[in-house]
């Protein structure tokens, strides 16, 4: 959306005691002028983010646009149950709930929060993002009980340290990470890096997927396609005998 006057904005949090807009949410829910679906409550249990996700998007200035334009990113609601990756009609189900949801989500703005009245919608994401889908097995497939349990590994390429979101606490973990992670079984040639490696599907969205690790586990791949093709060596010969990164450095 463009066309916002933040200073009305935040003159409205401050003045109201409503820096998340949960007044003006609530106001807007019981005149039923958004769905329950829009801002929803935190979850619990075994879901994906624990009791830590709560569905209200996020909000981000523009890197492009001028003063005045921010980003709004919508979740689809986690315990839909979608699999996006894999049917059609979950797909469809998603782009129409997500539209469904930039449109009441620009209206609620504009009626309740001042700083939005002429405040407009000058773009939609054309595709669905997908956090966790398909990706390679690989010589290794790292868990979350390895990164708990702080297990080493012989061809260990980087030791890390990460926030645990939801087990213990949120306590800081080190832990290392095997060069294997980064080999798909039976595909010679080819390196794997960041969400795409061999890890299982709840140490992905909970310690793997930032973008600093991103960043490493790409120069951690570049590093070793380098030393095989100077070795005449494919790249599931090359052996790591020191770890490249300890935490965010270079060892």
């Amino acid at each position: 959306m463009t066309g916002i006057n933040f200073e009305e904005v935040v003159g409205y949090q401050t003045s109201h005691n409503d820096p998340t807009l949960s007044k003006a949410v609530s106001a807007a829910l019981a005149a039923g002028d958004i769905p329950a679906n829009l801002y929803r409550p935190r979850l619990s249990g075994t879901n994906v983010y624990g009791s830590l996700y709560i569905g209200h998007p996020t909000v981000d200035m523009s890197p492009i646009q001028g003063p005045g334009t921010f980003i709004f990113w919508e979740n689809v609601p986690y315990e839909w149950h979608l699999h996006m990756d894999d049917s059609a009609a979950d797909m469809a189900r998603a782009k129409v709930a997500l539209r469904e949801f930039v449109y009441a989500e620009s209206q609620f703005l504009k009626k309740y929060v001042p700083g939005f009245e002429n405040a407009f919608v000058t773009n939609v994401g054309r595709y669905l993002g997908i956090r966790d889908g398909r990706h390679p097995i690989g010589r290794y497939v790292f868990s979350i009980n390895d990164a708990l349990q702080n297990h080493t590994f012989p061809d260990t390429v980087i030791t890390a340290k990460s926030v645990a979101f939801q087990w213990e606490g949120g306590k800081v973990l080190t832990f290392e990470v095997p060069y294997r992670c980064f080999l798909p079984r039976n595909v010679n040639n080819l390196l794997l890096t960041g969400a795409s490696m061999s890890f299982t599907y709840e140490t992905i969205f909970y310690v793997m997927r930032g973008f600093a690790w991103c960043m490493q586990t790409g120069e951690i791949a570049g590093f070793a396609a380098a030393q095989s093709l100077a070795k005449g060596i494919p790249p599931d010969q090359y052996q790591f005998s020191t770890p490249l990164f300890c935490g965010n450095n270079l060892c």
